[in-house]
């Protein structure tokens, strides 16, 4: 299970409930320094999106979620963030409040459903951050937005370029997960955590992430492991840095020559896939610093 989990490792993410927001609406926008609440239907099929904008500043940062988690992952980090920009959640479809009702779920889909939440804010400089799957989901928005997305902050993902994985190999991973996905779930979500790391907090991401919609959680797992990262990072062109961990090596040669401008910052040692909740304090200085360093 470890060698599997070795090769999946960067699509996974971890939940805390958090609630947010004064002000519910239905796809409207809002000044720049009013906090909304609100579901906009996705312009790719009208499926639901919840979510949420606080405080103000340009840039704007979209923080993304991944798989089988929620806006919640974001809790630790609003606090500090919404103090000098204006920073957006939100709940991708077939997590959290959002809707589950769609015919086909990938990558390219979320990509879509971020550019509606942006556009649906009017929001003309943002930087996207992506945790784990939400890097290739973050780098498929940025290709639907030129021009708009002055930086990107990838948490623990986008690891190698030039990364293959073998099509068996993916798909006896998924045929292990269908069989059991609660119990699969849950122990990548131990394998990949920091061995440091509070054993209640770990153990409520795996039993958050581990209570999702199965069906649903197989599609994207499967779009995700068939995705180009090196084609994604060249279409979404805008500049990256890193945040990863140390547990897992990143290969940044291979990631420049897909996007010049990628840059990399190492998470203190110990600290694993979910340093939002793993070390909440060291993460926010090294996301100030990536947002600091993209700031045109």
């Amino acid at each position: 299970m470890m060698q599997h989990s070795s090769r999946v490792m960067f699509v996974l993410a971890a939940s805390l409930a958090v609630t947010l927001g004064e002000v519910r609406a239905v796809g409207a926008a809002a000044p720049p320094s009013i906090s909304v609440d609100a579901i906009v239907p996705s312009s790719l099929d009208r499926v639901p999106i919840h979510y949420n904008a606080v405080g103000q500043g340009v840039p704007a940062v979209v923080l993304i979620h991944c798989w089988m988690c929620d806006s919640g992952i974001w809790h630790n980090v609003l606090p500090e963030l919404r103090r000098t920009h204006r920073v957006v959640t939100l709940d991708l479809p077939g997590h959290g409040r959002s809707g589950k009702d769609r015919k086909v779920w990938s990558i390219a889909a979320l990509g879509e459903d971020v550019k509606t939440v942006v556009e649906t804010l009017h929001l003309d400089h943002v930087i996207l951050v992506g945790h784990s799957m939400g890097g290739p989901v973050m780098l498929e928005a940025a290709r639907l937005m030129p021009g708009k997305v002055v930086g990107m902050v990838g948490v623990d993902t986008l690891l190698n370029a030039d990364a293959k994985r073998d099509p068996k190999e993916i798909d006896a991973w998924l045929a292990k997960m269908k069989a059991d996905f609660r119990g699969q779930t849950q122990q990548l979500v131990h394998a990949i955590a920091g061995k440091s790391s509070d054993p209640a907090v770990i153990d409520r991401v795996a039993e958050k992430m581990s209570s999702g919609d199965p069906a649903i959680g197989l599609a994207l797992m499967d779009s995700l492991q068939h995705y180009d990262v090196k084609a994604g990072m060249q279409a979404a062109k805008a500049p990256l840095v890193g945040i990863n961990s140390t547990m897992r090596p990143t290969n940044v040669t291979a990631n420049r020559n897909a996007l010049a401008r990628y840059e990399l910052l190492l998470l203190p040692e110990g600290v694993g896939h979910f340093p939002q909740v793993e070390s909440p304090q060291a993460f926010n200085r090294l996301l100030e610093q990536a947002i600091a360093s993209l700031v045109p």
